[in-house]
């Protein structure tokens, strides 16, 4: 590694000696992380030692080169940056070269080497993350290339797909017809009445090719594509409206004919407006159309893929009455425009209040469950919480009712609520000395992702009691007691006694 290191300093230094480049960096970050706990245990079993531990060493580098200026032409000058990184001991989980970017007063001309994360267009070219965890869920390509025309502000988009893409409307291999590849073109308006983009795209994908003949030439292709779309959102006079359109079409069984199509249309409405400033009162008026055909189409938002056809409408309203709390009124009303036109409601009420005091935060919701009917069935939610904390002490409790992934509870079901919809926990931390900590819990429940993945009966909890001494940050001594492993049962309690030393780094 160190010879490595060795090569890329010299290489950046060799490269910033030539007039007009320069490099930055090489840049490089070395990181080791870890922890070790180690100790005794006594529990039900006898005694036992136990070992926990872990370490990791990183050490990642980067560098840029540029050359720009003169040097290039006087006549006409440019820049062009190159990025490169690494790691080690991983070095092949980054590529070393990244990106480049060339600019100058007519264009910029951008190179990534990495999927493509962005969204040209929600109904045939999109990223999303569905599951809301910071990154783009399936990206697009293994590489691509973006194009700025400044004088005219148009962006262009080319994505290369020499990998298998898996989001193509058929299982199979996702690879050429156009080098299995992506074009795009983009061109944002504005003017005084709102503000949108106007869009194209054009794919080539699924040929005969398999996983296993990646690298065959045939170019009996299966798919080819091509959708335009734009959208619009108001502003000033025009604001609370807004508008989305989009037409494609798609070879389904041969390249030499697009026999498949998708259409979009979508027009609506959407407004806050303060009718009351003390207390403060907030009205919204809605109303969306939209017609949609189902959609064949590659790299799109899953919720655009179904057949859509309807027209909804409502009020909402928020009133913010400070300490009494905040009440929310909710409503839509949706026309069914498809083979079997009908008519379908949702309508609700909420209600928090995070004001009355730290002990006592609580928050509601009452709504209607089956859209089908206009006035039934029903069903609620609501959650009461809260604790504080002192130099001695601390407390805190949470009590809610609600289904499994925090559903509502059919008001039919009130009657069984305390044994599957009652959800509580009590946590309590008593520090009698320096050093020593008392820690009991009760809970009813256990958690996934999404909420609530069990909730026991109210008379059913696990209960645990923990004492720890911590003489400094290395030492604890401390036992447990718990019924965590026999729900339900406060007399089968699982125990042990515990000394161990702990650090991290």
């Amino acid at each position: 590694m160190k010879k490595l290191v060795a090569i890329i300093a010299v290489l950046a230094m060799a490269l910033a000696s030539f007039a007009g480049i320069t490099a930055t960096g090489p840049n490089f970050t070395t990181a080791v992380s870890g922890g070790v706990s180690f100790g005794l245990l006594f529990e039900e079993t006898g005694f036992d030692l136990f070992v926990d531990n872990g370490a990791l060493y990183t050490a990642d580098w980067s560098m840029s080169v540029s050359i720009s200026g003169e040097n290039v032409d006087a006549d006409y000058p440019a820049t062009l940056t190159a990025n490169f990184a690494g790691s080690f001991p991983n070095y092949d989980a980054v590529p070393t070269f990244l990106s480049a970017t060339y600019d100058d007063d007519m264009m910029t001309l951008g190179f990534v080497n990495s999927p493509y994360t962005g969204t040209v267009n929600s109904y045939y070219l999109a990223n999303y993350d569905y599951d809301g965890d910071g990154l783009v869920d399936d990206p697009i390509g293994t590489k691509y290339m973006t194009a700025n025309f400044k004088a005219i502000d148009l962006d262009f988009t080319y994505i290369t797909l020499d990998n298998l893409d898996t989001r193509h409307a058929t299982s199979e291999a996702a690879t050429s017809v156009v080098a299995g590849d992506v074009m795009a073109v983009n061109y944002p308006f504005a003017y005084e009445l709102g503000s949108g983009n106007i869009n194209a795209a054009f794919w080539g994908a699924n040929t005969d090719r398999t996983a296993v003949t990646l690298q065959s030439t045939t170019t009996s292709g299966k798919f080819m594509g091509f959708a335009a779309g734009t959208d619009w959102a108001g502003a000033d006079m025009a604001d609370g409206l807004y508008m989305a359109a989009a037409f494609g079409l798609q070879s389904a069984t041969d390249i030499t004919a697009f026999d498949e199509s998708a259409y979009r249309f979508n027009v609506g409405y959407n407004k806050d407006f303060s009718v009351v400033e003390d207390p403060a009162v907030t009205v919204t008026p809605h109303a969306d159309f939209e017609y949609r055909t189902d959609n064949p189409f590659p790299f799109r938002d899953t919720a655009y893929t179904a057949a859509a056809s309807e027209i909804a409408a409502g009020v909402d309203a928020e009133a913010n009455l400070g300490m009494a709390g905040v009440f929310g009124l909710y409503d839509t009303v949706t026309y069914d425009l498809g083979a079997s036109p009908a008519l379908s409601y949702e309508y609700g009420v909420t209600y928090s209040n995070e004001e009355i005091h730290e002990l006592f935060n609580v928050s509601a919701q009452f709504e209607k469950m089956d859209s089908t009917e206009i006035a039934t069935p029903f069903g609620l939610t609501a959650k009461v919480w809260g604790g504080m904390s002192e130099d001695m002490y601390a407390f805190s409790y949470n009590v809610e009712l609600a289904g499994l992934s925090g559903a509502l509870v059919p008001l039919t079901d009130m009657a069984s609520a305390t044994d599957k919809y009652v959800a509580y926990a009590l946590n309590a931390s008593v520090y009698p000395v320096e050093k020593v900590s008392i820690d009991a819990s009760l809970y009813n429940y256990t958690l996934n992702d999404y909420g609530y993945d069990s909730i026991a009966k109210l008379a059913e909890p696990v209960w645990t009691l923990d004492a720890t001494y911590k003489p400094n940050t290395i030492l604890s001594l401390g036992g447990h007691l718990g019924t965590e492993e026999n729900w339900g049962d406060f007399t089968a309690i699982h125990w042990y006694l515990f000394a161990k030393a702990s650090f991290s780094f």
